[in-house]
């Protein structure tokens, strides 16, 4: 500890033991709740209030003198010290906040010397790691009464909440969400995750918020290419074919015009830990980050399940104590699929947060999670369900997107009204009537085939692949 600072914290230990004598009553159980023992630099002090709180813990009467008789001979002249030099009980919280402000700079430049001392590159990165715990603030108060809690509410009415626009109004009137909030988006591999999460992040940063991407397989150019296709709504396969018409090379130069100054950053996160994760958020200052996607983050492929937990619990306490909403996207391991109907007809059930894969505690950790999956499970190219499977500050919803292939773009179905609900079932309905008897003349032609003949069906090709 340096000499500029020794003075100020002696002043300040001094004067919260003077508070502890002077006015045990009333201010023993906050002081003790705000410090610890170790957060005292001088070595005589420390003594003291470690004593006063293990009186005050016994539930005995805290006082000089049952102060004095417990710490021996030697500290009286201490206690009339502290009590004498205290100049109000008043200033209590400024005696603690200096108190805790020293200790944590103190325990910075205790890690600073062991990662200049640091013997190889894995202390260094224990040390920064144990640097990062240490960034929140001093002193910061985690225990509020009744009556601040609903003087908070009341002041907060006159004050529009501020959530986070996703650039889907429909996703928007659903769930409410704020900074330090955790979010699972769910879906199977190529149903179009990392692409509603782009668009998704763009919306947000184009709103104003700083966002950062941490993408664990993505790299920055693909994503780029996605990212103009979405938003100059410009074919994927002419850019990856270098192939833009005039009016395309147009509308790419007006979104890079309009969202040149937006606050979105990716960052190429394949070798990332949550650690690294965390210290790169710090020092953005990101209030939203995405991580594509949250399985990568488990290294070991023999505990998996183990890894993803410790995750899961790791961005959920990242995410309240940094303030910083965190969208992490999740495979999902999907259930079996069973035959139904006549003929029968492979199918599975509509998928939900438990089939999130490799770890329940996503579930238990998550504010809100989003399941995505496909409308219609034999086509990819189909609109997309977007369900809200689990909502603590709401109601569980779900939605219909309008998946746009060429274009990698999800936009929102209005839905319909009962009386057009009942139209489109009939229609579908009778749909599946005729598809169903076009499966049965098909199944009797095939009877008439040459043993041997085979026989390939191709899908129609329209020049767009699904890059996801």
């Amino acid at each position: 500890m340096s000499e500029r600072h020794a003075p100020a914290s002696r002043d300040a230990e001094l004067s919260a033991v003077g508070c502890l004598l002077i006015e045990p009553e009333a201010l023993a159980g906050q002081i003790f709740n705000r410090l610890q023992p170790e957060d005292f630099a001088d070595s005589a002090l420390r003594t003291v209030y470690r004593a006063a709180r293990e009186i005050w813990l016994e539930k005995t009467p805290l006082d000089a003198a049952v102060l004095s008789y417990r710490l021996g001979e030697g500290y009286g002249e201490l206690l009339r010290e502290a009590m004498a030099f205290t100049p109000s009980c008043q200033n209590w919280e400024a005696y603690c906040d200096t108190i805790a402000d020293s200790a944590q700079l103190r325990a910075i430049q205790s890690v600073g010397l062991e990662l200049i001392n640091a013997p190889d590159a894995a202390a260094a990165r224990a040390a920064l790691e144990k640097a990062q715990g240490l960034l929140a603030p001093a002193g910061q108060k985690n225990r509020y009464t009744w009556a601040e809690m609903v003087n908070g509410f009341m002041d907060r009415l006159e004050t529009p909440r501020e959530y986070l626009d996703w650039g889907i109004p429909e996703l928007n009137e659903q769930i409410k969400v704020r900074r330090g909030k955790f979010v699972i988006l769910g879906a199977e591999s190529s149903v179009g995750k990392t692409a509603l999460a782009l668009q998704l992040a763009f919306s947000l940063a184009r709103t104003g918020r700083h966002v950062g991407f941490f993408s664990l397989e993505t790299p920055q150019d693909d994503a780029a290419d996605r990212m103009v296709a979405q938003g100059a709504r410009i074919r994927l396969s002419d850019i990856k074919n270098a192939r833009l018409s005039a009016e395309s090379v147009r509308r790419a130069g007006d979104l890079a015009q309009a969202t040149y100054s937006a606050p979105f950053e990716l960052i190429e996160a394949a070798d990332y830990s949550v650690e690294q994760i965390r210290a790169e958020t710090l020092a953005a200052g990101y209030e939203v980050i995405f991580l594509d996607y949250v399985q990568m983050l488990a290294t070991d492929p023999d505990k998996t399940t183990e890894q993803v937990r410790s995750v899961s619990i790791a961005l959920h306490k990242m995410a309240q104590r940094l303030g910083v909403t965190v969208v992490a996207l999740s495979q999902i391991t999907p259930p079996p699929k069973v035959a139904k109907g006549k003929p029968p007809k492979l199918t599975r059930p509509e998928l939900t947060k438990e089939n999130l894969r490799e770890s329940k505690q996503l579930v238990n950790d998550a504010d809100v999670i989003l399941i995505m999956d496909l409308s219609d499970l034999d086509d990819y190219r189909s609109n997309r369900i977007l369900k809200v499977d689990k909502n603590k500050d709401g109601p569980r919803a779900r939605m219909l997107l309008k998946f746009d292939a060429a274009r990698l773009r999800f936009e929102p179905i209005p839905p319909l009204r009962d009386s057009d609900q009942q139209k489109a079932d009939e229609r579908n309905a009778a749909m599946d009537r005729n598809r169903e008897a076009r499966q049965r003349k098909e199944a009797a032609k095939a009877k008439t085939a040459v043993d041997g003949q085979e026989r390939f069906e191709e899908l129609p090709d329209d020049g767009e692949a699904l890059p996801f």
